[in-house]
């Protein structure tokens, strides 16, 4: 594996490519069908009633069966009705309602961060289509979707379990939700989907790689059920050398925990690592998330020389060592075992400096670990995603993921 590793390792560029305003209106017109997009709206009275009815005859039927969690559930949802009802009186009906057609004009978000944004629905029929778009200097991402199912139910992976830290026994319930997949599609199939989608919409796939094809089923979190698996999540990356980027859930993120930032990065666009997600079931691509577009420019180097794995082996037990020194030799603390999982060699985006627009890709190896949680009876896993410690495996320097460089 490590010969074949260094007979692929390259260096390259790669270019921040925010979408132009007429190819994020093109691309909106096609995934809607051309379909009037309208402002959000709010919850009405008939949508809490209609919730309020489903939760009730969720509770009569956990009533009936023998579930030893029906008692917990139905605490659960009684809550929730108590809070629908609540709400009742606050919420406009239905004939109340006035639909606004957006605008597809980029207007300034209200949420005090700053980002101008395009949003929009489109709810006329059985199938619902939402888009959503944000832009500022640090930022640019594009979010389509379209479900038939119940607004507060969405797609996600087993990975949503792992980390909400649930007890052994409700993480086996969503592992057999997850163990077989209904979806008519085929996992390659699924992929070429995917490949096929973004070709249509105009984005080149030439140097995209696939980072991770994961089940997904619906999940209702106001009464967690979970269906069975009906499709595939599918997280794609610009690579090189066929070694795609190592796929963790690190960000660029210069502020430190008291507030500051460092002189060093003063005046620096955070932009973030890119992501490229999409969803495909039954119905084909039903969700396109493109966070911090990239597109590929240069080969640097058609090979790089690697540090031998001895080498950074001794750079990884060292620094490890170094940073979580207040865990003892048990690997606890505070209570709390800290176990490396797993290391991965891929590609990281590196920040150039003084150019905001132009990054360097380059190959590094990543540290993952878990930390188990103690809570009275119940032991949970929490898998962190996030890379403990990144070395550059070229030359075997300690990067830092939080400002990418």
């Amino acid at each position: 594996m490590l010969t074949n590793i260094r007979q692929k390792a390259r260096a390259a560029t790669v270019i921040r490519a925010d979408l132009s305003d007429d190819e994020l209106k093109a691309m909106i017109e096609k995934y809607t069908g051309g379909r009037t997009l309208y402002e959000p709206l709010p919850i009405t009275k008939e949508r809490l009633m209609e919730d309020i009815k489903e939760k009730q005859e969720m509770i009569n039927e956990l009533k009936a069966s023998d579930s030893p969690d029906a008692q917990g559930q139905i605490a659960e949802l009684e809550e929730v009705i108590k809070f629908r009802q609540q709400s009742m009186d606050s919420v406009p009906s239905e004939s109340e309602l006035t639909k606004v057609p957006i605008t597809m004009e980029w207007q300034k978000e209200v949420s005090g961060m700053g980002y101008d944004s395009i949003s929009g629905e489109n709810w006329d029929e059985e199938m619902q289509y939402s888009v959503y778009a944000v832009k500022d200097a640090s930022t640019y991402s594009i979010q389509l979707s379209k479900s038939d199912h119940p607004e507060e139910e969405y797609l996600t992976t087993i990975a949503t379990f792992a980390a909400m830290l649930v007890s052994e026994s409700e993480m086996e319930q969503y592992r057999q939700a997850f163990a077989s997949n209904i979806c008519q599609y085929t996992e390659d199939e699924a992929v070429q989907m995917c490949m096929e989608f973004l070709e249509d919409y105009g984005i080149s796939t030439d140097s995209l790689m696939v980072r991770s094809v994961e089940p997904i089923a619906w999940y209702n979190p106001q009464t967690s059920e979970v269906s069975q698996a009906e499709g595939y999540e599918i997280d794609l990356s610009h690579g090189v050398g066929d070694i795609a980027q190592t796929k963790t859930d690190n960000h660029i993120w210069y502020m430190s925990e008291d507030g500051s930032v460092d002189s060093a990065n003063e005046g620096r666009v955070t932009y973030d690592y890119e992501e490229l997600t999409l969803k495909v079931t039954d119905d084909g691509v039903v969700y396109f998330r493109w966070n911090n577009p990239m597109k590929m420019g240069e080969i640097l180097s058609e090979s790089v020389t690697l540090k031998s794995f001895d080498d950074v082996k001794e750079i990884m037990d060292n620094q490890l060592a170094t940073a979580y020194e207040s865990y003892n030799s048990d690997g606890y603390e505070n209570g709390s075992p800290l176990e490396i999982s797993r290391i991965s060699f891929g590609m990281m985006r590196i920040q150039n400096e003084g150019d905001e627009q132009n990054y360097t890709l380059i190959p590094v190896w990543d540290v993952y670990g878990y930390i188990f949680v103690s809570d009275h009876d119940r032991v949970y896993e929490s898998a962190h995603r996030n890379s403990l410690l990144t070395i550059n495996a070229m030359d075997g320097s300690i990067i830092s993921r939080s400002t990418g460089y």
